[in-house]
């Protein structure tokens, strides 16, 4: 990730308390002064995969497209490790509370690696392996 100075407050982290004045979830920073809502009080937007350019996160609906490529990757990566937990039980439990580990194993592991950079190139390296596993079994198969 990288950071950027936040346009709104100039990297102050505050605003001025005159600025919207009606906002209720406004914080307060002393002397007159509001936490930047834009930045979180940081002074600082980060611009990664984790999150957009306007400083948002992933659950607002507003990111830039890194954000929606990560939550399709810790989607298919939580539904790869459902499926398999699910062919296979753990600790003898049946398939559906197994299939339902495995969706949160593999979610928590998919936001993991991609928060890091070395994950994110095992999650390419994985995808690949995958890519050619599907299609080293089709040449083979007829």
């Amino acid at each position: 990730m990288s950071g950027a100075k936040c346009p709104k407050c100039n990297g102050t982290g505050s605003v001025s308390s005159q600025i919207h004045g009606y906002d209720p979830n406004k914080v307060n920073a002393g002397m007159g002064m509001h936490r930047c809502d834009r930045c979180a009080g940081q002074g600082v937007i980060h611009v990664g995969l984790g999150m957009g350019t306007t400083g948002s996160d992933v659950a607002s609906g507003d990111g830039s497209l890194g954000d929606r490529v990560g939550n399709i990757v810790i989607w298919v990566f939580a539904i790869f490790f459902g499926l398999t937990l699910a062919n296979a039980p753990i600790f003898g439990l049946n398939w559906a509370v197994s299939g339902f580990i495995g969706l949160i194993v593999g979610a928590a592991v998919a936001g993991l690696l991609l928060a890091f950079r070395i994950g994110r190139y095992i999650l390419w390296g994985l995808g690949a392996a995958f890519v050619i596993a599907v299609i080293v079994a089709l040449s083979l198969e007829g």
